[in-house]
């Protein structure tokens, strides 16, 4: 090679046999509906202190975790009911320390450049100013569903769903490109009316005002402003 120039990369092509790639893919969709992916704030536990904490804290078909590094760890269930029940919980703790759960995707390296960032991780959806004939399960989840899976329609029942509106709790696969606005056609006329759609519990957002430009450390709102405002809205 001339001098500064680097030597070129043998490149080898690999083919593999159908049966090798039915397998594989088996393999990912197992993966697929019966893993997630974990991650702990703060030093990394021991992959024993993981598992004891799972079987107290997770769901009743959860079989094991595997420590990841980086904070991180695979967890599985021996059905996809499991997954699903532990997606739709907005908190875990771990020696109260936040623990947040992803969608299990077979290339994720815990070592890579912003691996946190590559994951899917679940957030609350909620769609303002909806009249109370369309705040139901059924109706939510056909809407969120056109741009987001839906994990988990929240319990109509509670105090903040009675007062608030139900929660959508959504994989989205994109977080950029989730809408900020929908159209909802009318039902007893022409034309539809614009609703603004919140978005909650991203693990890169304020705890207190829900912003993505800080974290709670740096959040100029004050707490007992904030607290005022919470209950006024709730009452």
């Amino acid at each position: 090679t001339e001098e500064g120039t680097r030597p070129q990369k043998k490149i080898f092509p690999i083919v593999l046999k159908d049966s090798t790639l039915d397998k594989l893919r088996n393999s990912v969709a197992h993966g697929q509906q019966h893993t997630l992916i974990g991650k702990t704030q703060g030093p990394s536990p021991s992959q024993f202190e993981l598992n004891e904490w799972g079987r107290e804290e997770l769901h009743e078909s959860f079989i094991d975790i595997i420590s990841k590094g980086q904070g991180f760890f695979e967890a599985h269930f021996s059905s996809p009911l499991g997954k699903q029940f532990t997606l739709s919980h907005a908190e875990y703790k771990f020696n109260n320390r936040n623990v947040m759960f992803a969608e299990w995707t077979p290339h994720f390296e815990p070592e890579g450049d912003n691996a946190a960032s590559t994951l899917q991780y679940p957030l609350w959806a909620q769609i303002k100013g909806l009249p109370r004939f369309l705040r139901t399960e059924d109706f939510l989840r056909e809407v969120i569903s056109q741009f987001a899976t839906v994990v988990y329609v929240e319990d109509s029942d509670s105090y903040r769903a009675r007062t608030l509106g139900l929660r959508v709790r959504i994989i989205p696969t994109n977080v950029s490109e989730l809408p900020d606005t929908l159209h909802i056609p009318k039902i007893d006329g022409d034309g539809g009316v614009y609703h603004d759609i919140v978005y909650t519990g991203s693990p890169d957002e304020c705890e207190r005002c829900h912003k993505k430009d800080h974290t709670v450390k740096y959040c100029k709102v004050p707490k007992k402003s904030f607290r005022r405002d919470r209950e006024t809205r709730q009452r």
